[in-house]
């Protein structure tokens, strides 16, 4: 009897874990292309851009297309997701072409299967002239044979849109700090460059530029560190990192071919030293004063060695000294 109780138990364990395998091996994913829109409009035009939306997962997902605002959330670039907020009247110009998908209606998209979205940007003629941050959000709906308990599938497409009559907007900004840390730093040891960038503009725009470090007892340039040209929206401040290119390439929309790198820098060279931000000409990030931070390499542990080495000569000596009397 024991032994049929347990070849029951067996066979029933074995049933449900054959039966759980298939789901949890099942792949989840929504992948959409461009992952951002940067455009700059006149009041009154249109505009139209073509989304992929794919489905990687392995069953069919039943999905939502949202237009939502969004605010810078961090000094990172993070955005926050305004889903409380309603889009009034006077800025609802967003539509999907498609004749089978509209926003705000669910739509089944098939595994494995691609969908084109066509969005429209239609900006009416008394439209103020600024930036408006959104996203198209896609979302998976409450409907299906897939839902999951806690989290939905979702995936956004950011879209920056300046409007301007002139195509010129005004471009402003501070530099709300520009510091090297630490200020004392041993040989070796890297100092790190803190560049943070205040948008008080009307348009958003990417800082470009170098940081050229010098050392000032030598009047020599030691080393230059591309800015990485990150965009800055309006009325929010930005942390810049720096690059650095892959095989003299640019970062034009499109080209990734570079590499985010700490801006930091470090010499064996001791002395005091100055790092300035240097920028192209009409670009965003050109300033009338040269904005610098000072710092300071200096061999700590080298003079520690020796101090080191001369108190153990002081101290054999004096030992002898007293042994010879």
């Amino acid at each position: 009897m024991i032994k049929k109780a347990l070849l029951t138990i067996v066979g029933v364990l074995t049933l449900h874990f054959a039966l759980l395998t298939p789901v949890g091996a099942q792949q989840v994913g929504l992948s959409i292309s461009p992952p951002l829109l940067e455009v700059m409009i006149q009041p009154g035009k249109s505009i139209t851009k073509a989304y992929q939306l794919t489905n990687n997962s392995d069953f069919d997902l039943y999905l939502i297309a949202k237009i939502v605002p969004f605010t810078p959330a961090d000094l990172s670039g993070n955005i926050s997701l305004d889903h409380e907020s309603k889009i009034t009247n006077h800025e609802s110009f967003f539509f999907l072409q498609n004749s089978n998908i509209q926003l705000n209606q669910p739509f089944q998209l098939s595994a494995g299967s691609s969908q084109q979205l066509v969005l429209k940007v239609d900006i009416p003629p008394v439209a103020e002239e600024k930036d408006h941050y959104y996203t198209l959000l896609i979302e998976q709906a409450e409907q299906g044979e897939y839902i999951g308990s806690r989290h939905r599938i979702k995936i956004g497409s950011n879209l920056l849109i300046t409007v301007s009559q002139s195509g010129e907007p005004k471009t402003e900004f501070n530099l709300a700090e520009f510091s090297a840390q630490p200020k004392f730093a041993d040989l070796f040891d890297q100092v790190e460059f803190n560049l943070i960038v205040e948008n008080t503009g009307q348009a958003f725009f990417k800082p470009e530029g170098k940081i050229e470090v010098r050392n000032t007892l030598f009047s020599r340039k030691m080393s230059e560190l591309d800015l990485l040209p990150e965009n800055v929206l309006v009325n929010s401040s930005r942390k810049i990192r720096c690059m650095e290119n892959q095989a003299g390439s640019d970062t034009s929309e499109g080209n990734e071919n570079y590499k985010i790198i700490k801006c930091a820098f470090s010499s064996t060279l001791p002395g005091k030293y100055k790092a300035v931000i240097t920028s192209p000409s009409n670009k965003p990030l050109t300033t009338n004063t040269q904005h610098q931070t000072y710092f300071y390499l200096i061999p700590f542990r080298l003079i520690l060695a020796l101090a080191l080495i001369i108190l153990i000569i002081w101290q054999i000596n004096r030992k002898l000294r007293l042994d010879n009397k």
